[in-house]
């Protein structure tokens, strides 16, 4: 299961999506909820926080957005020591086999998609492994 604990970084360029999916990890227990627009904002809060009390532990990211989609964040996240062990789960309508298997590719957690519900999310969350 993914502890409680954890910092998630958010990352969704559609303000009522980010709202509900905040929400949904409200429910499922996380707390500290970073929020991020792209994947240009999401790796500048990476770096901000790192090494802090609110070091992001996890990234749940939308695949399609502006400046930097979701798939670029994960290939930057994944080339970078501090981050590369980061778990991070792609929140996306994109379900053509072929983009599936280029996030996992990439090394994606998992992939979730849209619309992401509290039990799907669960369920997701409940099968990562900390390594």
């Amino acid at each position: 299961m993914l502890p409680l604990d954890y910092s998630i970084l958010l990352v969704e360029d559609f303000e009522s999506l980010m709202l509900v999916q905040t929400g949904i990890l409200n429910e499922l227990g996380y707390k500290n909820i970073q929020t991020a627009k792209n994947g240009i904002e999401a790796w500048d809060k990476l770096e901000e926080l790192f090494q802090t009390e609110n070091e992001i532990k996890c990234i749940v990211s939308d695949w399609n957005m502006p400046e930097m989609n979701g798939l670029d964040l994960l290939k930057k996240v994944r080339a970078d020591d501090r981050f590369k062990k980061l778990p991070f789960f792609m929140l996306t309508s994109e379900t053509d086999k072929k983009d599936i298997l280029l996030a996992i590719e990439n090394g994606v957690t998992n992939y979730v998609v849209k619309p992401a519900t509290y039990d799907v999310l669960e369920q997701k969350f409940k099968r990562f492994k900390n390594e």
